[in-house]
């Protein structure tokens, strides 16, 4: 759990200081910083959020401000001489691309289906309970997936 541990040393320690090769990073900010340095050689960053901008319900720039200047910034000549390397995608404009989510929803699914993935599920709540899903999401209660059960 990234808000009570520190990941960076758990990553390191958990792979006996070789660090990852694949890191996806939704919480963006400062947080990106650390997750490049969690990399093994040949590693490679995905960042598709800023989820650190958005701390709960009320957005307050003097809180948001640190996390954005804290964004670093990835100089080619560095990524080639750790052969390391970072790419970034906006959820929102993947969208638009009804090709690539039909390709990797059908990916993800095969995975799950082979045991290759296996999403933590945070919590279930009945579909007339969407706003109080949403606002458990949105004070950052979760630590996984929050579900929606339709009504038999």
């Amino acid at each position: 759990d990234y808000r009570t541990e520190n990941f960076k040393e758990r990553v390191l320690e958990i792979t006996d200081g070789k660090g990852a090769d694949v890191i996806i990073d939704s919480l963006g900010g400062k947080a990106l910083k650390s997750s490049y340095e969690c990399l093994a050689e040949f590693g490679r960053l995905i960042s598709y959020g800023f989820s650190r901008a958005a701390p709960g319900t009320k957005k307050n720039i003097l809180k948001i401000l640190p996390e954005y200047l804290g964004i670093p910034k990835f100089n080619p000549m560095h990524l080639m001489s750790q052969n390391k390397g970072v790419f970034g995608f906006h959820l929102g404009l993947i969208r638009k691309r009804e090709d690539l989510v039909k390709q990797y929803g059908s990916l993800l699914l095969k995975w799950l289906d082979e045991g290759l993935i296996s999403p933590k599920v945070d919590a279930v709540f009945p579909l007339k309970k969407a706003a109080e899903a949403h606002q458990y999401i949105s004070d950052r209660k979760n630590f996984g997936k929050v579900l929606l059960m339709a009504d038999e």
